[in-house]
């Protein structure tokens, strides 16, 4: 492995930590026997400023209990092998399962919670006087007029007719199921059926950009993409 790659690992692997609450002073146990991925965690955990707490494979299940009662982790880190073994109620995530994270930094679903960049709607950790929302769906390229007034009209609606708010995500929102649309073609029919939306934002107005839209859409269809080029043209 070169330092590059070591680096890009070990700050994918920060990101998730981080997405599952680790943080600063974090205590995370590591139930791994020595290797890449133990390597990894080690640099993802020291750029949180997390405290590492490796535990002995070779113990047995009560051992390994003893241990974690007494260290009492934030979070243990194992195989899938070895999660039988670790008992006592603490929080386990299997290296599988960081391995199954999606590299991205886009939300993949609608959650909030604080200071968690894995979910769409972010609450910032701050003072009172800077307290915010970072709506993280809209990308680098959105029009920003259209997102600010997506992102206001979605929150009076959400007032007007006292929708209340999901439990705050605890974790990492990528191992939650998808909720967000996976295409545009999905995103305006979505539109398309939220009537309170058109009220809000104009009847004409989404007419118009739904038509629009659907047309770069149809257009976008019409182009072989490089993954189709390179898995189906080179294999079938």
């Amino acid at each position: 492995m070169t330092f590059h790659e070591m680096d890009r690992r070990s700050d994918r692997a920060a990101r998730q930590l981080a997405g599952l609450g680790v943080g600063e002073g974090s205590r995370v146990a590591l139930v791994l026997e020595g290797g890449v991925q133990f390597a990894v965690l080690t640099h993802a955990l020291a750029r949180l400023g997390a405290v590492m707490v490796p535990i002995n494979t070779r113990l047995a299940p009560p051992e390994v209990a003893w241990c974690l009662q007494d260290v009492t982790p934030a979070l243990v880190v194992c195989d899938a092998s070895g999660a039988a073994s670790v008992t006592g109620g603490a929080r386990v995530v299997t290296v599988e399962e960081l391995a199954s994270v999606p590299e991205a930094d886009a939300p993949t679903n609608v959650h909030w919670a604080i200071d968690n960049r894995t979910v769409s709607l972010r609450v910032p950790a701050s003072d009172p006087s800077n307290l915010r929302v970072e709506n993280r769906v809209a990308g680098a390229d959105a029009n920003p007029y259209l997102a600010m007034a997506m992102t206001l009209a979605c929150g009076y609606l959400g007032m007007k007719n006292k929708i209340k708010p999901k439990p705050e995500m605890k974790g990492d929102a990528y191992l939650a199921p998808y909720s967000l649309p996976r295409s545009l073609g999905e995103a305006l029919d979505w539109l398309r059926r939220e009537t309170d939306l058109h009220e809000v934002l104009g009847k004409e107005f989404v007419t118009i950009y739904t038509e629009i839209k659907e047309l770069e859409f149809e257009e976008f269809m019409k182009v072989i993409s490089p993954w189709e080029r390179e898995h189906l043209l080179l294999h079938v």
